[in-house]
């Protein structure tokens, strides 16, 4: 499952560029409010609020929740000096 979950994750990153933008600029919010731990699930969510009440956006994003882990992993990975222990990551029994 993991395997296939990684793949789909990053068929929709490719498909989805400015998901990503936008997971970025809320996490750096979210840390220059002095925080110092941050949910992946916050930040998705917000993305999703957002685009829900803009005018453009009928839907907003159709993101899986599949995809929080994800994209933290990905901005600790791409922003280390900035977010390594921003988040917690539990043990998968998967991976």
């Amino acid at each position: 499952m993991s395997e296939r979950l990684d793949r789909q994750f990053a068929k929709f990153d490719a498909a989805n560029p400015a998901m990503w933008r936008l997971y970025v600029y809320y996490a750096r919010e979210l840390k220059s409010a002095g925080r110092t731990r941050g949910s992946s699930e916050q930040i998705i969510q917000r993305i999703r609020w957002d685009a829900f009440i803009k005018p453009n956006t009928k839907n907003g994003y159709k993101i899986s929740n599949n995809f929080r882990r994800r994209y933290a992993e990905k901005l600790v990975r791409t922003h280390p000096k900035e977010f390594t222990g921003f988040f917690q990551f539990r043990k998968q029994k998967c991976r």
